[in-house]
């Protein structure tokens, strides 16, 4: 019995290590192992799990534990973008007093993940609806235990995890080790890791929208300044054009004056000398009807 028994915890803490190294092909859990709450009567207790996606396509993960009504966890269910991290929050509920020393702590938490193929279904911003979307026979799972320490004013020894060698959930089978895990409580930051990886995506656009904006505002900045030069040759050119045009106008004033009192000596001329010629011209028409009356008129 001794010998099965030992070959059984042998083989559940081999399948443990293995099962953990799966999870880390998906999701690297820090801690990996164990959760320590240093406990305080009447106080929120916090702790930080990080996970992080080291795939190239993104990863569902939902919390569970087997205690979720002194537990919340933030969040208890998201989507880890490729090479981004998540910080999930575990919050355990204010104590009215500690516990006795002689209760062994049975407090578990699971993580399980799965590779999400749709990439529209990872945005989508619904990190429940994405995980139940998954393959279930692709789902690995790693669990933490918890671990109490009192005090150090406190008389009693701290509260270790229960010691069991127990394989953990394998992909797509039930749960056959006895333990309940439900749902963690999420509470109002359930999609807490959701909104940061949205603000920080959003966050990250406005960066690059900013950047894009300045460069346009650099380039249109250039574009007027050029212009202006442009403007300023214009000018200087109209201002000669201007310039060249009044030095003509003058000229041509003054031509203008000149030529009007030559013009008008001619006119001059030409009326004092039309009296003769008509003169000359009554004398000439005369004499040819003269002549015409005594080549035609008989003698």
């Amino acid at each position: 019995f001794f010998f099965f028994s030992l070959r059984g915890g042998w083989r559940g803490a081999l399948s443990s290590v293995s099962h953990r190294r799966a999870m880390n092909n998906l999701l690297e859990v820090l801690p990996s192992n164990e959760i320590k709450f240093e406990l305080v009567v009447g106080k929120t207790l916090e702790r930080v799990l990080r996970l992080k996606n080291n795939n190239d396509t993104a990863v569902a993960f939902k919390v569970k534990t087997t205690a979720p009504k002194r537990y919340c966890v933030r969040p208890n269910c998201s989507v880890v973008q490729p090479g981004e991290s998540v910080e999930v929050t575990i919050v355990m509920q204010p104590l009215k007093e500690l516990p006795p020393s002689n209760q062994a702590v049975k407090d578990k938490f699971l993580i399980q993940g799965a590779k999400v193929l749709n990439g529209l279904a990872a945005a989508s911003g619904d990190p429940k609806a994405v995980f139940d979307d998954v393959d279930k026979e692709s789902i690995v799972d790693q669990k933490l235990t918890c671990a109490f320490e009192y005090p150090r004013n406190a008389t009693d020894r701290p509260l270790a995890p229960v010691l069991e060698v127990a394989s953990p959930l394998k992909p797509g089978a039930a749960n056959t080790s006895g333990e309940s895990f439900s749902p963690a409580v999420g509470g109002k930051g359930d999609d807490l890791g959701g909104q940061l990886v949205s603000e920080k995506r959003l966050s990250e656009k406005l960066a690059r929208d900013l950047r894009d904006a300045k460069d346009r505002a650099a380039a249109l900045e250039r574009e007027l300044s050029d212009e202006r030069a442009n403007n300023r040759d214009t000018l200087r050119a109209l201002e000669e054009v201007q310039a060249k045009f009044v030095q003509l106008q003058a000229k041509s004033k003054s031509g203008g004056e000149k030529g009007g009192a030559e013009a008008g000596g001619v006119v001059a001329e030409k009326i004092a000398a039309s009296p003769l010629n008509n003169m000359l011209l009554l004398v000439l028409v005369t004499l040819v009807c003269l002549l015409a009356m005594r080549v035609f008129m008989p003698q």
